[in-house]
């Protein structure tokens, strides 16, 4: 059907009417250019074109959306993009095929994640994906994604550092994948431009008062049965050893060796591990019950499954010992404060804590450094007297 026009006009747009059929009508004066009109109203531009003996259409946008005279300035663009080889219609749609930043998290989850890290890690880069990175970047596709885009969501946290930070390690790793999966050009990633926070330490270590205090608590809801029993022997255990919440967790009795003195783990976050038992420690394992036909020294309300979360009983030991913003992650603090403290060097330490690197135990070094200065001064003290001391006068 063609117009009795020389071309299409906004007044003949604005006139035309819907009829129970699609009505296609063709610019006399734009070879391939036209519009669409469905029985419902809806009108788009739309243009044919021939690329390599194939005839391709394009939907160049609804009426109203974009006006007449842009959708000719499209024809013109497309028209050129087709004198350079390419075709508009293909690239079009794998645009709209490419993979979004959402779809990228959630392969990344399943594919990567799932498979290759442990299930602590995964929950806290799940958590990171569904609060943070699907609801600012989810909707972007994957190969648009600039180092604008990551600097924004970087500054947007920055009231958090910590958190901010472990999102973009997250985001670097995610676009990294995306490049091996071909959704982007091989070292395209923008996260390697973006500076980090400086992160505020969150070692927390208990004093000699403090943990006194705790131990009493211990003592009272255990006397009292007021928090699990094998609750209160994992926080003597963790406050003994300096192990991580999920090593005692996780803790199997056929890992226990008291006659060596050894928890040996099979796995951890660093991989098998040999954590060494101070006799209080072991003496705490001794007085443990068992649960029969149960495998784990710190059982749950269900013997057969171990305790996965103590933070609840806890709060509740903390409130009674008043140790306000106390995590119980701060045990572990505390055991390598007091392990600097009595002499150990930071290389010991980190063998004790089970660091694989040695940067993790440098973050005790200024706890170091007190006790070398209170030893140094002592050392300075014993020279001083010994220098200072009158020699007595021979007789004669």
């Amino acid at each position: 059907m063609k117009p009795d026009i020389e071309k299409l006009t906004k007044t003949y747009l604005d006139n035309l009417e819907p009829t129970d059929k699609v009505q296609t009508i063709w610019d006399p004066a734009v070879r391939g250019f036209g519009v669409r009109l469905s029985p419902q109203g809806c009108m788009s531009f739309i243009m044919k074109y021939d690329h390599l003996g194939r005839q391709r259409w394009i939907v160049l946008g609804r009426y109203g959306e974009i006006t007449l005279d842009q959708a000719r300035k499209r024809v013109a663009q497309i028209r050129l993009e087709l004198l350079t080889g390419s075709d508009p219609a293909q690239k079009r749609k794998e645009e709209r095929e490419a993979p979004t930043m959402r779809e990228l998290a959630l392969r990344f989850l399943e594919e990567h994640v799932e498979v290759k890290r442990k299930p602590t890690t995964l929950r806290q880069y799940r958590d990171v994906v569904n609060r943070f990175i699907i609801p600012i970047l989810g909707a972007k596709p994957v190969k648009e994604v600039e180092a604008n885009d990551i600097s924004k969501l970087h500054h947007r946290m920055r009231e958090t550092p910590y958190q901010a930070n472990r999102a973009l390690a997250v985001l670097s790793k995610m676009l990294q994948l995306a490049e091996v999966w071909g959704f982007r050009p091989m070292k395209s990633n923008p996260c390697y431009l973006i500076e980090k926070f400086k992160e505020r330490p969150k070692e927390r270590y208990l004093s000699e008062p403090e943990l006194s205090r705790l131990g009493e608590v211990l003592a009272q809801v255990e006397r009292e049965k007021l928090v699990d029993v094998f609750v209160v022997a994992a926080i003597r255990l963790l406050i003994f050893t300096g192990a991580r919440v999920s090593e005692i967790l996780n803790l199997q009795w056929h890992h226990v060796d008291l006659n060596n003195g050894t928890l040996r783990l099979p796995d951890s976050k660093t991989g098998a591990k040999v954590i060494f038992l101070s006799v209080p420690a072991a003496n705490v394992l001794k007085k443990m019950p068992k649960l029969v036909g149960s495998p784990w020294v710190i059982p749950s309300e269900e013997p057969e499954n171990p305790w996965v979360n103590i933070n609840k009983p806890w709060l509740k030991i903390r409130e009674l010992a008043k140790l306000e913003g106390v995590r119980i992650h701060d045990l572990r603090h505390t055991f390598a404060s007091m392990a600097v403290q009595s002499g150990l060097s930071l290389e010991m330490v980190g063998g004790l804590l089970g660091h694989s690197q040695a940067s993790t135990t440098k973050r005790y070094s200024h706890l170091s450094n007190r006790f070398l200065s209170t030893e140094n001064k002592k050392v300075g003290d014993k020279l001083a007297k010994a220098l200072s001391t009158p020699k007595k006068k021979s007789k004669g």
